[in-house]
């Protein structure tokens, strides 16, 4: 079976394995449940309640980081995005309409590698996908100084 992350088709792409933030593991929960009471319902099925992740990629290149977020049906206006502490965080939030449609509220926090320009930070949502381009600084080069 191929593996897509120890192949290098292009050179000057690499890709970003993401850690998941710490987050209590309910799996745990689970577990402690069903020893004392066997069959409680999984804490896991709190996801079908709407409190899924976005789902997310990371990539980079040499000049730049990319965040990609997948958000099919969401407008541009119910998305919101927040840079700090190199920590990118993504809400997209949509209204109770009249068309029967619930209110659904999604965040997805994401951590950066150190050496993003926080100023120069673009996004672009395009048929359900958010691309957030985050360029890198250049690299501090030693610079030789005159002595007169």
């Amino acid at each position: 079976m191929r593996d897509p992350f120890k192949e290098k088709e292009n050179k000057d792409m690499k890709l970003i394995r993401y850690d998941y933030p710490a987050l209590p593991s309910f799996r745990d929960f689970d577990r402690l449940f069903s020893e004392f009471w066997g069959g409680a319902p999984r804490m896991g099925a709190l996801t079908s309640l709407g409190a899924s992740e976005i789902p997310a990629d990371l990539y980079e290149d040499d000049a730049n980081v990319y965040a990609r977020f997948e958000l099919p049906g969401f407008k541009k206006s119910e998305l919101a995005i927040e840079l700090e502490n190199s920590v990118l965080t993504l809400s997209a939030e949509r209204k109770a309409d009249k068309d029967g449609e619930d209110e659904l509220s999604l965040s997805r926090s994401v951590t950066l590698p150190d050496g993003i320009d926080a100023e120069k930070v673009s996004a672009k949502y395009e048929d359900g996908v958010l691309t957030v381009t985050l360029p890198k600084i250049p690299e501090r080069k030693p610079r030789a100084i005159e002595i007169a």
